[in-house]
């Protein structure tokens, strides 16, 4: 019996020598998959609750309650309501007011972070943040004096406390939300803290090579890796540069990362799965909160067989505020490090991530890979809410 040769086309053998190529580079480089640290990427993925709406809630101050329209086109929460705003757990920056370079170390042993928050010093700034804080429909809500306890219909709006602590029912993150976000890639920025009126404060309002994406989260069910992910809550877009999605689960104990894929699924798909699944926030969300996830990574990317183990460890290291494009929030900060090992190779990602009620994460920072500080000024991407 005659056997024919089977002439193989030299272009597509290259094409998929490239492919694979590709893939092992991407794996094995410092920029392999950015872990979803920064949410939250995940640490967690960046999403908001119920804090949009779709139309502003004011033009002007006498459409408000409070008698302040923010430049957000949010009415301002009423100046008597303050006092409940952020209440008295919430935690104290660590590391000196954030007014010099020399004051600004922020690594602690967890019981200095414990002593910290033990400082009554915080309430009355947070109430003066919470003053001036965005906005959301439940704030519209209450500036109306709507009683949802006597109307027919039950509340379906989140109504922050801003007592210092982030509860299950003050993260609304769901499939289906969409919130414009500014993006900016390969900028400096500055991780520390300023004190304004008394209160830490970080300001990312203006970034260079700025732009303005719309973040949607995704309903994993409609998904093509639905069937392995049956708890998943939603997916979303880890980070801007690239069009992988974090897929994650919200219980009422933690937002968890539990895999990242591809859109689509293809020959060269990507599904990475984490084993057990990483922490991306810890629920109620307090301001002497620390946790770590030793993960084991499996699965595909671009269709190439990949193995690897993550550390996340995240720690809140106080409250303060973040100015943001859509205006001031009192925020819970959390400090991110991730490291990524393949082999006898360990690449090292850092994060910050600010969180307040009802918004969820209002701004996030990431680093570039194999970063040595915790406090840096290089970021590989930085995103914060916008109107």
């Amino acid at each position: 019996m005659q056997h024919t040769a089977t002439k193989l086309n030299p272009m597509n053998v290259q094409s998929t020598w490239i492919a694979r190529l590709s893939s092992w580079n991407r794996l094995f480089s410092a920029s392999a998959l950015r872990p979803a640290l920064g949410f939250v990427a995940g640490f967690s993925v960046s999403t908001a609750g119920c804090a949009i709406s779709a139309a502003p809630a004011c033009r002007s101050d006498s459409e408000c309650a409070s008698g302040t329209c923010l430049p957000s086109g949010a009415c301002a929460a009423m100046a008597a309501d303050a006092s409940a705003r952020f209440g008295q757990d919430g935690g104290q920056l660590v590391g000196g007011d954030g007014t010099s370079a020399g004051d600004s170390s922020i690594e602690t042993s967890s019981s200095d972070t414990g002593k910290a928050a033990d400082s009554a010093s915080i309430d009355l700034q947070a109430n003066e943040v919470a003053k001036d804080a965005p906005a959301t429909p439940a704030d519209a809500v209450e500036t109306q004096a709507i009683d949802s306890q006597t109307s027919d219909a039950a509340p379906t709006l989140c109504v922050p406390n801003h007592d210092g602590v982030v509860a299950w029912s003050e993260l609304p993150l769901a499939a289906g939300l969409s919130v414009p976000y500014h993006v900016a890639h390969n900028v400096t920025v500055d991780l520390v803290p300023k004190t304004v009126d008394g209160i830490p404060t970080w300001d990312f309002t203006t970034l260079t090579n700025d732009k303005v994406i719309q973040l949607t989260t995704l309903d994993p069910k409609t998904l093509w890796f639905s069937k392995y992910y049956p708890t998943a809550t939603y997916a979303v877009q880890v980070t801007e540069s690239s069009p992988l999605l974090g897929i994650f689960r919200l219980t009422d104990k933690a937002l968890e990362l539990l895999a990242v894929a591809s859109p689509v699924d293809s020959l060269f798909a990507t599904r990475i799965t984490y084993d057990p699944p990483a922490v991306m926030l810890q629920l109620p969300l307090t301001g002497t909160a620390k946790w770590t996830t030793k993960s084991s990574v499996s699965g595909q990317l671009d269709g190439v067989i990949a193995l690897w183990s993550e550390t996340t460890e995240l720690t809140v290291i106080g409250a303060g505020q973040v100015v943001t494009p859509l205006g001031a929030f009192p925020v819970l900060a959390i400090q991110g490090r991730v490291d990524k090992q393949i082999g006898l190779m360990i690449t090292t990602y850092r994060s910050y991530a600010f969180v307040t009620e009802c918004y969820g994460v209002v701004a996030k920072v990431d680093s570039k890979a194999n970063e040595t500080q915790p406090v840096f000024s290089q970021a590989a991407e930085a995103r914060r809410i916008g109107p």
